[in-house]
C-alpha cells in the first residue's frame, strides 16, 4: 500500500479552496437602492462601507451620523471596541511570539506554557470583538439608511 502524502497537491487544493472562500465579494444586505449605504466584503477579512458602488470613508460616515442617535451610539462602541482590540492585538502578539519562540527552543516550563495559552486567548477576544465590530457597522449601516428614508 503506497501512503506517500502528495504535499504540493494537496498544497494547491487548499490555495484554490482558500481563494475561492476569501477572495470572493460578499454583500450584507443584497437589496439597497442605489444612494443607500451598504457593507461589502472586500478582501480576506475587510468589511467596508459602500455607497452608489463606491467606497464610503470613516469621516463621511461620521458626518452623516451626526443627527441619528442610533447610528452615533454605535459609532461610540466601535470607537471603544477599536481600543480593547488594539489592546488586545499588542498582548497577543507579545504572548504568543515570545512563548512560541521558547516553546521552539525546548523551553516549556510552565509559565512559558501558561503565557502560550494567554496570547491564544487574546487571539480568541479579538476574533470575538472583530465580530462584534461588524454587528455595530450592520446597525450603523441601518440606521444611516433609516434615517434617509425618513427625509425622503
Amino acid at each position: 500500500m503506497n501512503t506517500n502524502f502528495n504535499l504540493t497537491f494537496h498544497s494547491r487544493n487548499l490555495l484554490v479552496f482558500i481563494i475561492v472562500c476569501f477572495s470572493s465579494s460578499h454583500l450584507y444586505s443584497q437589496n439597497y437602492s442605489y444612494d443607500s449605504i451598504y457593507l461589502k466584503r472586500t478582501g480576506i477579512n475587510n468589511l467596508k462601507f459602500f455607497k452608489n458602488d463606491k467606497p464610503v470613508k470613516w469621516s463621511e460616515i461620521r458626518r452623516l451620523s451626526e443627527g441619528n442617535d442610533e447610528a452615533k451610539y454605535h459609532l461610540k462602541k466601535i470607537d471603544n471596541l477599536g481600543i480593547v482590540g488594539s489592546i488586545n492585538s499588542i498582548i497577543a502578539g507579545l504572548a504568543l511570539g515570545f512563548g512560541s519562540s521558547n516553546l521552539s527552543n525546548g523551553n516549556s516550563t510552565i509559565p512559558i506554557i501558561i503565557l502560550t495559552t494567554a496570547g491564544l486567548v487574546c487571539l480568541g477576544d479579538i476574533i470575538y470583538v472583530d465580530r462584534i465590530m461588524r454587528d455595530h457597522m450592520k446597525s450603523i449601516a441601518r440606521a444611516l439608511n433609516n434615517k434617509m428614508k425618513m427625509n425622503n
